[in-house]
């Protein structure tokens, strides 16, 4: 009899041990630790994202002051005083969205001001009176003096009024001709307000909400995470802060599911013990027909106690008992992995959903570069094709040429900011017009720079005007500084300018095009990318 209790005593013992310090691991360390990676995920990485997704507002504001304001139609407008034509073409040109700030101060040569014009309900007297427009406005000219025209464009906040703008500055100025004196200032700006947050919302999971400095803060939300990022004017006095809280539901959820797997696998464990030992003991026996019907309760199949109790009235034998409760973990178990490979088809649908959704994306925007330049229909497709197929012959990797692919497609996307009567213009370009198509590659680096999923495409499409010799542009690097894909999608490119009409010339053929770049290899051409580039046009003549 002692040796019975013994024996029970140690088995007990054994099973519980090994779970209990598992446990321990799991509740203590294993557990927390996911939750601290978890949550330092959404505190910093997702904060990043919505200081670059906020800065891309402020950015964008920046841009459009600059292609509304260095127009050499307006300037001239400007340069006769045709007040009408200025107030007309201003509202006229600008974007759909709204600009609740919009300012134009008109200077002569002496920059003194001789006319102003706001399309706001304010009094044009009391704006102008305004010490912070007036600092901003004579800055401006100050630093397009001093330090040239990329300083003087201008973007920030700023509180007019008791209403806070994201702000947009910029010179007027003749695009022909930089020398010429400014002939005003152009400001635009939006209130910080439910339109303005809820172009910035489209892009999170997390809605943003904005609070003045002046007003007390909403509170912590229970579990929610909050990221808070702080705003201030150009003088770096506080305005307020932007606010978005992250619900840590789903994290609970995933915490509650791990730990009551954790449960029933330990007392799984734990059984399977107590019925190793109920061969010597009927004592030991009754004791696990507790157990098993706990295992069975927490499988969530025995709410009533029913199926317990004709488990135990028909079953006997505590081994065919413990044959059931397997049975009824591989039923649960199997329903887990159904319930998972089901999860396996809804993301992988989601994944071609949003793959879609990516490359029409990418279409779009190659269309739009298309419908301001109308002789380079098609352009885009066609570079893309030719440098992944060269891509292929090198043996680069599939992500390189999944970027290649992208690349070809977007190498013009900062054509979309180089005016029209540039682009189409049957003539020749004059020096300075080809100083501003030259624009085109930082324009296009800039767009796609402002998003992660671009980041390295814009890279490629920064250099692909680059020489092999160094004499390209917009730095003017060689050789192996630059990019590979960017030397691929060099000869690509101008393969196909020659092949296709443009305003200036009738196409060439693919002979005398071939002809044309052999001269420049070495120069302009990596050698070997070129002759790799000439098996691709071999083998499409098959």
């Amino acid at each position: 009899m002692n040796f019975k209790r013994f024996y029970i005593i140690s088995t007990v013992i054994l099973c519980i041990l090994p779970m209990f310090f598992m446990f321990l691991y799991v509740v203590k360390i294993l557990i927390p630790g996911y939750e601290r990676a978890i949550t330092n995920y959404h505190l910093v990485e997702t904060q990043k994202n919505l200081e670059k997704i906020i800065g891309k507002n402020l950015e964008d504001l920046k841009i459009t002051a600059r292609d509304y304001s260095v127009w050499s139609d307006m300037y001239e407008a400007f340069q006769i005083r045709d007040l009408e034509y200025i107030k007309r073409n201003y509202s006229g040109y600008l974007p759909d969205e709204p600009y609740n700030l919009s300012l134009i101060l008109a200077v002569d040569l002496n920059k003194n001001p001789f006319d102003f014009y706001s399309d706001q309900p304010y009094s044009v007297d009391s704006l102008l009176q305004n010490k912070e427009i007036e600092v901003l406005f004579k800055k401006t000219l100050e630093d397009l003096k001093i330090v040239g025209l990329d300083a003087a464009i201008k973007s920030g906040y700023i509180k007019l009024n008791n209403y806070i703008y994201a702000f947009g500055i910029s010179p007027i100025l003749d695009d022909r001709d930089f020398s010429k004196p400014p002939m005003g200032i152009l400001l635009i700006g939006r209130e910080i307000n439910e339109n303005f947050l809820g172009k910035i919302n489209s892009y999170i999971e997390s809605p943003l909400i904005f609070c003045n400095e002046d007003k007390e803060h909403p509170p912590l939300i229970k579990g929610f995470l909050k990221r808070e990022i702080p705003v201030f004017d150009i003088w770096g006095h506080p305005l307020g802060r932007f606010i978005s809280y992250f619900n840590l539901g789903v994290l609970r959820t995933i915490y509650r599911n791990f730990f009551l797997f954790f449960i029933i696998f330990c007392i799984f464990i734990f059984s399977s013990g107590v019925l190793f030992a109920i061969s010597f003991s009927s004592y030991f026996a009754r004791q696990f027909q507790n157990l098993e019907d706990f295992a069975l309760k927490s499988l969530s199949i025995n709410s009533t106690g029913r199926i317990s109790g004709i488990i135990a009235q028909n079953v006997k034998n505590p081994f065919e008992r413990v044959s059931m409760v397997i049975d009824i973990l591989s039923k649960e178990l199997r329903e887990k992995i159904a319930v998972l490979e089901a999860q396996r088809k809804r993301l992988l649908s989601l994944y071609e959903s949003e793959k879609r959704q990516f490359e029409d994306t990418i279409k779009m925007l190659v269309s739009i570069v298309e419908l301001k330049d109308l002789y380079t229909k098609g352009h885009a497709e066609r570079v893309s094709k030719i440098a992944v197929k060269i891509g292929e012959k090198l043996g680069i990797s599939l992500s390189a040429r999944e970027n290649l692919k992208i690349a070809g497609l977007l190498h013009d996307i900062g054509k979309i900011i180089i005016p029209e009567n540039i682009l189409n213009k049957t003539g020749k370009l004059s020096r300075d017009e080809y100083e501003i198509i030259k624009l085109h590659t930082a324009y296009g680096f800039h767009i796609l720079n402002e998003n992660q999923t671009f980041e390295h495409i814009a890279k490629i499409v920064l250099y692909h005007h680059e020489n092999i010799d160094g004499t390209g542009y917009p730095k003017g690097i060689k050789g192996e500084d630059i990019p590979l894909e960017s030397k691929i999608i060099s000869v690509a490119d101008v393969f196909d300018a020659l092949t296709t009409d443009r305003p200036y010339r009738k196409a060439y053929t693919k002979e005398e095009a071939l002809n044309i770049m052999e001269q420049d290899v070495g120069k302009k051409f990596d050698e070997k990318i070129f002759e790799v580039f000439k098996q691709v046009m071999e083998e499409e003549e098959r």
